[in-house]
């Protein structure tokens, strides 16, 4: 018997612990993704130009969340993953109240370097808790629910946050102690980040499962030494599964930031017309796509096919790339809303497949450590570098009010692309046998 597999029958205990880990990471991306509709008034108060607020939404959150990953990595392999959440939870937190009561460019841009300290634990952290109490043929679906967290938690970011800023605008908050003193950006910050000390004491509510394998020795899983022994050797497999994610986030980072834009440029909607649609798509169309590309991985690996995850993964990358590079560059409004929807909907199947992949590839007294690294590469290249090469293409290749729509077009079949060639590979390596099912 593998000691380092889950067997036996999975409880309402398993999936309630999913169900608070999904929930918690909602309210992660809610606190990184609050500051998008503030851009404009942060500026106004705080006379900040455009490359430190690109600073404040991209680099000094990117940076420490990948980067300190690591040494959160390190313990989640060491010490309780549920201890290390909820004291992520309370730190991030926290730090995005601080952003609520900054009174200048420094103070802010400190706080969301916190916030991304704080965030660096939960993926690894919830990683490793999958791992520990899902079955192979079971565990996709599972992180398919908890990574359907970060759509929803995006598109809960845009809704929650207008309806915020309208009802402060319009005076709600006004002869409340303390909040009604401050700007309505600050006192959405500051709700937003207080939101989340209780929701911290939801780790205290499920039980953390036991390790199902660790290693020989006392000091076994502990060094990044055995990480990246491990990565080297098998580094044919772990390669194409970092690129092909890390092309994944740079596409989806760079819709993330300029859909919107286009569609306004291009349609000349206002972003009241955009937010419902474009977050409401977002919200409904992908954690479907991602519980519906776990729940086909989870079939074929209940056939034995140990090459689940990359044939979910090839079949979704090559419907995908006509359906993303359509809806900026198609002429007519009704066909945009059309394609985009349906291709948030594949996109949605691309994290229970990296998720699947690397917990099938990693042994279980490496999993903080190796998420740990493989989140810091795809983190820094996807979200530092697609947003930029989409704006590096229409600055260089195209011109008027439809060149960046055309520019992200032309990433999209560059990274798209890309990981076509590495799904292939993954598919060949995992019929090669590279792939054991741990």
């Amino acid at each position: 018997m593998n000691k380092d597999r889950v067997t036996g029958p999975v409880g309402w205990r398993r999936w309630y612990m999913v169900c608070v880990l999904t929930l918690l990471y909602i309210f992660a991306f809610i606190d990184r993704q609050s500051l998008v509709l503030l851009v404009g008034p942060i500026k106004q108060d705080l006379g900040m130009t455009d490359t430190q607020m690109s600073l404040l939404l991209g680099g000094s959150f990117a940076t420490f969340y990948g980067v300190l990953g690591l040494p959160a990595g390190y313990l989640v392999d060491r010490v309780s993953r549920r201890g290390i959440i909820g004291v992520g939870v309370v730190l991030w937190s926290a730090m995005t109240l601080s952003c609520g009561m900054a009174r200048n460019y420094a103070e802010l841009f400190l706080g969301r370097c916190g916030v991304g300290i704080g965030e660096a634990a939960i993926t690894p952290a919830s990683y490793s808790l999958i791992r520990d109490s899902f079955p192979p043929d079971r565990r996709a679906r599972a992180f398919a629910l908890f990574s359907s967290a970060g759509f929803i938690g995006q598109a809960s970011a845009v809704i929650l946050t207008g309806l915020m800023i309208g009802y402060i605008a319009s005076g709600g908050l006004r002869g409340v102690p303390f909040l009604g003193g401050l700007r309505t950006w600050q006192a959405v910050l500051v709700i937003v980040g207080a939101v989340g000390f209780p929701l911290a004491l939801l780790t205290l509510t499920f039980r953390e499962p036991l390790r199902l394998a660790t290693g020989s020795g006392e000091n076994a899983g502990v060094s990044f030494g055995e990480a990246l022994a491990h990565l080297r050797e098998h580094w044919r497999a772990y390669l194409p599964l970092t690129v092909f994610s890390t092309c994944y986030y740079a596409q989806a980072s760079s819709y993330g930031v300029w859909m919107a834009t286009v569609i306004a440029r291009t349609w000349g909607l206002k972003p009241q017309q955009i937010g419902p649609m474009f977050g409401g798509e977002l919200l409904v169309l992908a954690p479907i796509g991602a519980w519906l590309g776990g729940a086909a991985i989870d079939r074929l690996t209940r056939r034995g096919r140990a090459d689940a995850a990359p044939t979910v993964g090839f079949w979704t990358t090559l419907f995908f790339i006509p359906l993303v590079i359509a809806p900026p560059i198609v002429p007519q409004l009704n066909q945009m809303w059309a394609t985009l929807g349906v291709s948030l909907l594949l996109a949605g199947c691309y994290y229970p497949v990296s998720a699947s992949l690397l917990a099938q590839l990693t042994p279980q007294r490496l999993m903080g450590k190796v998420t740990s690294i493989y989140l810091l590469v795809f983190t820094l290249l996807g979200l530092g570098a697609g947003p930029t090469f989409v704006a590096a293409i229409s600055d260089r290749l195209f011109a008027g009010p439809q060149a960046i729509g055309y520019a992200l077009g032309t990433a999209s079949a560059i990274l798209i692309g890309t990981a076509m060639v590495m799904a292939v590979v993954l598919l060949i390596a995992s019929r090669r046998g590279r792939f054991a099912m741990a």
